[in-house]
C-alpha cells in the first residue's frame, strides 16, 4: 500500500504542460530571461562598483564626519548590493537536454527565485544605500543653518520608486511562473 501511495504522489507531483505547449518557444523565453538577468546584473554590479569607488574617494575628501561616515556607508552598502547580486541574483542557463516537464519546472523555479529576490529589494537593495545616504546628506548643511527636508524627501522618493518598481517586477515574474503551471 505504501508503494502505491508513493506512486500516486509521484504522479500527482509531475508537472503538467499546457495543451498548446511548444518546447522551442519555452526555451527561447528562458534564454531571453537569462540574458535579461545577466544584463541587469552586469549593469547593477558595474554601477555598484563605481558608486563604491566614488564614495570612498568622497569619504577621504570630506572633513565633515557625517559626510565621511555616510560616504563610507554608501560604499559599503553598494558593495553589499553587489555581493547579493553576485550570489543570489545569478541565473544559470537551463540545460536543454531536460525533459519538457523538467525544463518547465526549472524555468518556473528560476522565475520564482528572481521574483523572491526582487520582492526583498527594499531590504537588501534600498536600505543599505538609503540609510547611509541620509547620513551623508545630513552633513551637507553647515552648522547653524536650519534643517532642510528637501534632500531627505528626495532620498525617500527615490527609495520608494526603486522599491515599487522592484515589487512590480516581482509580481510580473510570479504571474509568468503561474501561467506556466
Amino acid at each position: 500500500m505504501n508503494e502505491r501511495d508513493d506512486a500516486q504522489d509521484a504522479w500527482a507531483e509531475q508537472t503538467t504542460l499546457p495543451l498548446e505547449f511548444d518546447m522551442n518557444t519555452l526555451i527561447a523565453r528562458a534564454r531571453r530571461f537569462e540574458r535579461a538577468i545577466r544584463r541587469r546584473n552586469q549593469i547593477e554590479i558595474g554601477t555598484g562598483a563605481a558608486i563604491a569607488v566614488i564614495f570612498v574617494v568622497a569619504a577621504v575628501q570630506f572633513d565633515i564626519p557625517a559626510m565621511r561616515f555616510g560616504a563610507l556607508g554608501v560604499a559599503i552598502g553598494a558593495l553589499f548590493v553587489v555581493g547579493v547580486l553576485r550570489t543570489k541574483g545569478r541565473v544559470e542557463p537551463l540545460p536543454v537536454d531536460l525533459s519538457s516537464g523538467a525544463y518547465l519546472g526549472a524555468y518556473r523555479a528560476a522565475l520564482l527565485r528572481q521574483a523572491r529576490l526582487l520582492a526583498w529589494a527594499p531590504v537588501w537593495y534600498v536600505l543599505p544605500l538609503l540609510v547611509p545616504a541620509a547620513v551623508f546628506v545630513s552633513g551637507i548643511r553647515q552648522p547653524g543653518e536650519p534643517f532642510e527636508l528637501g534632500h531627505f524627501t528626495l532620498l525617500l522618493v527615490i527609495g520608494a520608486v526603486v522599491s515599487v518598481v522592484n515589487l512590480h517586477a516581482a509580481r510580473q515574474l510570479r504571474r509568468e511562473a503561474s501561467a506556466l503551471e
